[in-house]
């Protein structure tokens, strides 16, 4: 199988189950030889254990990812994948023959059967796999346990399992411990409850639940308050803005009786009378004075 680049390996398997066919593959899986042959012998020897250990029913399903030609982390520009060469292997989650399913998002913190399970498959994959990366070892490992075959030393001893872990396995110890299964606890009936005021709840007992013949069920009137005088300064605002409203309505009586008085646009200052010309009265000439000294009588003396 030809990828780009570097990509690709030499005769690929396509798997779509494992265990001989007991356990299905939620998304088919390229893998190489030797990666297929390492995850066999971990689901043989490790995770159906772990799974009748603490849940009493084997895995029935799992949702991983394989093949795919990018870098590490999904970073650009970072180093080839393992998963470019069919050699890696990504769980996000399982599915128990009852049905429940295990992620490893939730179930690494999840209960103690969950975080057990998930711990007893992250240490068996430790002992087959050069490479083990589950949440806790870096940021991009948060949801799923990552295993490869990567060689990281020339005589190909080194192996890298991280995070480090406080764990004592149970697988191999030959002691029986009782099954936990991961589902929440059963709800507990709740206590007897302290008596309702009713007065509280239905304040005037007009409601069909409303019981009568008791002494806290008695209807009752919110009291008025003693006394419906308002404070002095409130006295004092409501008559400064009595005040201004009449000051404002009387103004406007004033602008009113002026528009009225107003002479209309094109009408003459003087009357139009018919016996008054010139605004002199009917009747009356106009008084001219006299000036001139030689028309005037002499005086005597």
């Amino acid at each position: 199988m030809d990828g780009p680049g570097p990509c690709g390996m030499q005769q690929p398997f396509r798997v779509t189950r494992l265990g001989g066919g007991s356990v299905l593959l939620k998304q088919r899986m390229t893998l190489g030889c030797p990666a297929l042959a390492e995850a066999e012998a971990w689901l043989a020897d490790t995770i159906q254990p772990a799974a009748n250990l603490y849940f009493g029913v084997p895995v029935a399903e799992i949702n991983a990812g394989s093949y795919s030609c990018r870098g590490r982390n999904n970073q650009p520009g970072a180093k080839l994948s393992e998963h470019g060469f069919g050699n890696a292997i990504d769980v996000m989650s399982l599915k128990l023959a009852d049905g429940h399913v295990i992620t490893v998002k939730g179930g690494w913190r999840g209960t103690e059967a969950e975080q057990g399970f998930l711990r007893e498959i992250f240490l068996g994959a430790c002992q087959r796999f050069t490479t083990v990366l589950a949440p806790g070892s870096n940021v991009f490992h948060y949801d799923h346990i990552h295993v490869d075959l990567a060689r990281h030393d020339p005589r190909g001893l080194r192996r890298i399992c991280k995070p480090l872990i406080k764990f004592t396995p149970q697988l191999g110890t030959g002691a029986e411990r009782p099954l936990s299964r991961p589902v929440p606890p059963q709800r507990q009936p709740a206590g007897p409850q302290a008596p309702v005021d009713v007065e509280e709840d239905d304040p005037y007992g007009l409601s069909p639940m409303s019981k009568a013949g008791s002494a806290t069920q008695v209807a009752r009137a919110p009291a008025r308050p003693a006394s419906r005088r308002r404070p002095r300064g409130a006295r004092a605002g409501l008559r400064r803005a009595a005040a201004t409203r009449r000051a404002a309505e009387r103004g406007a009586d004033l602008l009113r009786g002026r528009a009225a008085r107003r002479p209309r646009a094109g009408r003459r200052s003087e009357s139009h009378h018919p016996g008054l010309a010139s605004g002199v009265p009917e009747g009356r000439s106009r008084i001219r004075l006299n000036t001139d000294p030689a028309s005037r009588p002499e005086q005597r003396l």
